[in-house]
């Protein structure tokens, strides 16, 4: 969600890409290479990757806060893999997401989620940054090396802009790109809320060198604190810290000289989410009681709020309902994104702050 860091090599704050402006590191930043054994060529994820890539991420849900503490060790530790100096995020701004249908749920029946996201100053309260931002869920995904796949869409919402032009706009944007939101013809005043989930982050920037081949991945990785929440905002009883704690990643940039094995856009993309399933299975074997996730937070959220409220197939069919979220809009009593955002402030901003303390 910020846009006021850079991960990855050759960079310049100024101009927060993944590509490098000279398409070179630094010169600071040669020593890690020439320490990798790994030529300074820079592979483009943008050009070599299909049209249709995502950039997908791989997660591990970890016991306890500590598992962070190993997972960094484990990369300090290891020969083929290090933090990138200077490219340690502990000052971000916690995220809440906000989670919107229509009141019959078509969103989530189609697999997909649409929600709102801002950044909150943990001081003041007040709201930092924003945009609207549509994903396929997880489950069902293509899986590519071992990643799975989701179609992502999201754009800004500029300063002093409402938040229904700011949806406005988000639609405007990939009508122009020739590829329509999923939710393209639903309007603004038909949006509800049906839940959320608030996030504490820290991101680092890690490298990882292939085990054969001298090629050396740059990953955003982030170390989650969050809690999921109804349309009330409000944590549920027995949680006053975070109920999950995630580390997740993904791909930023590439390093090398590829193999003569990597033929075809199709070839690069699997060897890249190969890389990713390969640098995620060994964290999950060193990281005791670590457990591979494959699902979205969004969809753990509407996971919760199912076993909270007992919802089984036969209930909501007994109700007339097609799907879980269906239900959590008729629950939270169809609030709209603007009563949420006013209503519901300090429960946000007291979720927001508790997380930012524990991280």
């Amino acid at each position: 969600m910020s846009y006021d860091k850079v991960i990855g090599f050759g960079l310049d704050p100024k101009y927060p890409k993944v590509a490098p402006r000279d398409g070179m590191p630094h010169n600071h930043e040669l020593f890690m290479f020439q320490k990798m054994g790994v030529e300074p060529i820079f592979l483009s994820l943008k050009d070599l990757m299909p049209a249709n890539n995502r950039e997908p991420e791989q997660k591990l849900f970890l016991p306890n806060a500590q598992g962070f503490n190993i997972a960094r060790q484990l990369i300090s530790d290891a020969r083929n893999a290090f933090l990138i100096p200077d490219q340690n995020y502990e000052f971000k701004h916690p995220l809440s997401s906000i989670l919107l249908d229509t009141s019959d749920g078509s969103l989530d029946i189609a697999n997909r989620t649409l929600r709102y996201r801002f950044e909150m100053d943990p001081v003041t309260g007040q709201w930092t940054q924003g945009d609207f931002n549509e994903k396929t869920g997880m489950k069902g995904g293509t899986v590519i090396g071992g990643c799975i796949d989701r179609e992502e869409r999201e754009n800004i919402q500029l300063l002093n802009e409402s938040h229904s032009d700011a949806y406005g706009a988000f639609i405007e944007k990939y009508r122009r790109h020739k590829d329509p939101a999923y939710c393209d013809n639903i309007g603004f005043d038909s949006l509800y809320v049906g839940g959320g989930y608030h996030c504490a982050r820290n991101e680092l920037g890690v490298v990882f060198k292939h085990p054969k081949d001298n090629i050396m991945f740059v990953f955003e990785v982030c170390e989650d604190f969050w809690n999921d929440s109804e349309t009330d905002m409000k944590l549920r009883k027995g949680h006053k810290k975070s109920k999950y704690h995630e580390w997740e990643f993904e791909a930023k940039q590439v390093w090398g000289a590829l193999p003569d094995r990597i033929k075809t856009k199709e070839d690069f993309q699997e060897y890249v989410h190969s890389a990713m399933t390969m640098f995620r299975d060994y964290m999950h074997l060193n990281i005791p009681g670590s457990v591979i996730n494959l699902k979205s937070k969004a969809e753990i959220t509407k996971e919760t709020f199912e076993a909270r409220h007992r919802l089984t197939e036969s209930r909501l069919e007994a109700k007339g309902l097609k799907g879980v979220f269906e239900y959590a809009v008729l629950h939270g009593g169809k609030m709209t994104l603007e009563q949420v955002m006013t209503g519901c402030h300090e429960a946000i901003a007291l979720q927001g702050k508790m997380l930012n303390d524990e991280k």
